[in-house]
């Protein structure tokens, strides 16, 4: 069984303009990368324990990430996340060759000034449609 640490970790995420950029470098934090089964209530009146049947519908949890902030032109995550319009390809490489694919929006992101810090960022991206394991 292999293991895998943070240096084994990529990813990517296309720009505003269709342009895969990987960001792996300025990420810092990362979020949990959780995928959910939706279930409904189907208990009722008189029952003594809940019951949930599957709806059939899975989604994928929004995602966190945060780090150093940078505007350079051409790279890093004020180009990948500033423009918040239209959804991005996120590819999470973990590992060797494990794959997780996705198109996300932006829902926000936040510059942070902090005394005696460097500045970062963080963005919170909300996957939208089905999640490609490979």
């Amino acid at each position: 069984m292999a293991n895998y640490g943070p240096d084994d970790l990529v990813i990517s995420c296309d720009d505003s303009g269709g342009t895969p950029r990987t960001i792996t470098s300025y990420i810092r934090t990362i979020g949990g990368f959780k995928i959910e089964q939706l279930l409904q209530e189907s208990h009722s009146f008189g029952d003594t324990w809940f019951e949930s049947l599957l709806v059939g519908i899975q989604r994928g949890q929004d995602l966190t990430l945060g780090g150093l902030y940078d505007d350079a032109a051409t790279t890093g995550p004020d180009v990948v996340f500033k423009t918040m319009t239209g959804s991005r390809t996120v590819v999470l490489t973990w590992g060797s060759t494990k794959t997780s694919t996705f198109e996300a929006w932006v829902i926000s992101y936040e510059r942070l000034g902090r005394l005696n810090e460097l500045t970062m960022f963080e963005v919170v991206l909300r996957p939208t449609g089905s999640v490609v394991e490979a």
